[in-house]
């Protein structure tokens, strides 16, 4: 699972954070599809309670890519 995490102090987001970090945090499956659905009917936004980065996406399927390459 890749757990997106909106930290509490700065409102970044971050991609598989340590347990260092505290905030508001989300889950998704490594697969397009589940992806794909959660941006479409704006799961991740509401469960982060904020507007996601138009560059996010891209990211989060290279990550996807590169876990299914391993």
């Amino acid at each position: 699972m890749i757990k997106i995490l909106k930290e509490y102090s700065s409102k970044n987001i971050i991609l598989n954070p340590d347990s260092t970090h505290f905030g508001r945090s989300a889950y998704l499956c490594y697969n397009k599809d589940c992806l794909n659905i959660s941006i479409k009917k704006k799961k991740l936004q509401k469960s982060l309670r904020l507007q996601l980065p138009v560059f996010f996406q891209s990211n989060l399927e290279e990550l996807i890519d590169n876990k299914k390459l391993k």
